[in-house]
């Protein structure tokens, strides 16, 4: 996976104003001498077409936009993040939401590998449930088929309780100052605007850098908080390239699963 750098992010607003036209309609009546209603000579007036949307982001620079959305998207309390790539040579996807807090929940999954659950509790608490695939892939070289059947028995459809010293790789797997390490280490330098697009029906402008056959688009906000709402990288040869981002500030509350469907680990190496 790529190697996570710190990211700094700092906080901004975008306040964007669309001004509505809206027409006015036909005069009163009026009567005529013998009492019938008499048409108003004066013409229909018919409804202006709305003025366009007000550029969001006019005067600043495609750093200083980036700069705006690092920064607002720093200081959420939440957010969802989903997306595709590589790891390890081979194609993963992922689905996490997310809260400042160290707590996350989601799933991955790679190809040849299976899907795994990640659970990081409100209360600290690591842990994975996986699908036989990812069993069988992760602990095939580790025991016997007959161990292997019997272990994967324990396993179906049970959370396994992940120790401390084993947890803080997956740990930083929640941290959202480290989620945009994984994204782009350069963050905004080199980048330009480009076309302006659309994101799950959301304007958005776009910020864009080359380098050769490699490119990273950054979709910004162009109504609201200057959010990123998707990152999109091409010829990236490791790591996460496709990144759509939602659900800002709504409330990730992660509980633990219930006891009797956890599988502590300890008592496997304290056995041992």
């Amino acid at each position: 996976m790529i190697a996570n750098r710190k990211m700094r992010l700092i906080a901004a607003a975008s306040v964007l104003a669309v001004a509505g036209i809206s027409g006015c309609g036909p005069e009163g009546e009026g009567k005529s001498a013998s009492g019938k209603a008499a048409e108003s000579a004066a013409p229909t007036e018919r409804p202006e077409k709305p003025s366009p949307p007000a550029e969001p982001f006019a005067g600043l620079s495609a750093e200083q936009i980036a700069e705006r959305a690092f920064q607002a998207t720093k200081n959420l309390s939440s957010l969802r993040a989903s997306g595709s790539g590589l790891m390890e040579g081979k194609k993963m996807t992922f689905d996490f939401a997310f809260n400042n807090k160290g707590a996350c929940t989601g799933k991955l999954t790679q190809a040849g590998m299976g899907q795994a659950e990640v659970r990081i509790s409100s209360t600290k608490r690591t842990y994975i449930k996986g699908d036989e695939q990812f069993y069988r892939s992760t602990m095939g070289k580790e025991a016997n088929p007959e161990e292997l059947d019997l272990l994967l028995t324990m396993f179906k459809g049970r959370w396994m309780k992940v120790e401390k010293k084993d947890a803080q790789e997956l740990g930083s797997l929640c941290d959202m100052e480290d989620l945009f390490d994984e994204m782009d280490v350069d963050r905004t330098k080199g980048l330009v605007k480009g076309a302006p697009a659309q994101v799950g029906g959301k304007r958005a402008v776009t910020l864009v850098r080359k380098s050769g056959a490699k490119s990273i688009t950054y979709y910004v906000a162009a109504e609201g908080k200057p959010y990123f709402l998707q990152v999109t990288k091409k010829a990236s040869s490791e790591g996460p390239d496709h990144f759509v981002f939602g659900e800002f500030d709504r409330p990730v509350v992660v509980p633990d699963p219930p006891a009797d469907n956890v599988l502590d680990t300890s008592e496997f190496t304290d056995a041992g």
